[in-house]
This record gives structure tokens, sequence and C-alpha cells, in this order.
């Protein structure tokens, strides 16, 4: 298909769900069509709004968090789609190579914690283990990493903007 086509179904199943905001089907084909148009946070949003979730549901939102590298919550869409159908698509290829990922990064900010307690004066060991404690989906693990950098060093403008995005999420 090609961009005016995916842009005309995005019209026609707007109006479509104006006139009914239940039609999941209509909402999960406008998902569907914005993802294929890599408008990755609209298809995102349509998938939210779906109450209650079914497999296919977690497998497109955890396609699309993927796509945007919210690798975190992509393991946990994908991890609902395998709770509810382990054979669904390529399901376990992806939990098994975003678990493998996350078991690196794991040991990452291990090594990196480690560093920041040998050396506690470096805000630049403080931000990366904000930084990875975030890919891990660590909120107040970042928020404590974030805000000793910037205790260590206020100028630190990085650090202030992380600890500012995380406290309006």
């Amino acid at each position: 298909l090609h961009r005016q086509e995916f842009d005309k179904a995005i019209e026609l199943l707007s109006k479509a769900l104006i006139k009914n905001t239940g039609y999941v089907e209509a909402r999960m084909n406008l998902a569907m069509a914005y993802g294929e148009s890599k408008q990755f946070d609209k298809a995102i949003e349509q998938l939210v709004s779906i109450k209650p979730k079914r497999t296919r549901v977690y497998y497109l939102l955890g396609s699309y968090l993927y796509q945007k590298g919210h690798l975190f919550y992509a393991l946990r869409a994908f991890a609902k789609t395998a709770a509810e159908n382990p054979k669904f698509f390529d399901v376990e290829d992806r939990l098994t190579e975003l678990r493998a990922y996350f078991h690196k990064l794991t040991s990452l900010l291990e090594m990196h914690q480690r560093l920041a307690s040998e050396n506690p004066n470096y805000p630049d060991l403080h931000y990366k283990v904000g930084n990875i404690a975030m890919l891990l989906g660590r909120k107040d693990e970042a928020k404590k990493s974030f805000y000793e950098a910037l205790t260590l060093k206020p100028e630190y403008s990085e650090a202030a903007k992380k600890l500012e995005a995380l406290a309006n999420e």
C-alpha cells in the first residue's frame, strides 16, 4: 500500500470512531494504519485505549513500543502476549532477544553502579547509571542517580533534563 492509501484509511477509520468510540476493530485497524505510516505514537495511543486488551493488541503494542525504542515496555507487552498465546507469531523470538538485551544491560548497570560507589565524586558516572536504569525501567533508581549527578555538579543540564522528564511522566 502507498502512503495515500494509509492516509485515506486513517481518515475513514477516524470518522468511524467518532460515530462509534467502542468500535474495537476500527481502533485496531487505525492503530495498524498509523503503524504502517510510521506514526508509532499515534498507533500506541490507539492500542492503549482498547479495553480489554487481547493477544493481538499486546503484540502490536509491543511491536510499536519496540520501534519507538521503549524496550522495557515492549518486553512487558510481548510477555503478556506470550502469557495468553506463547505461539503467537514470533513472540518467543522477540522475548528471547529482549531478555538477552536486558541481561546485558543489567550487567552494565551493575558495573557502572560499582564504579560509581568506588568513585562517588564523578557526576558522569551517576548520570550513566541513571541512563541505564531508565532503559531498564527502574525510574526511582534513575531519579536518584540523576539527582546525585546534579548534587555533585549543579550546572549538569543533561541530568536536570532527564530528572525533569522523569518527573513529568
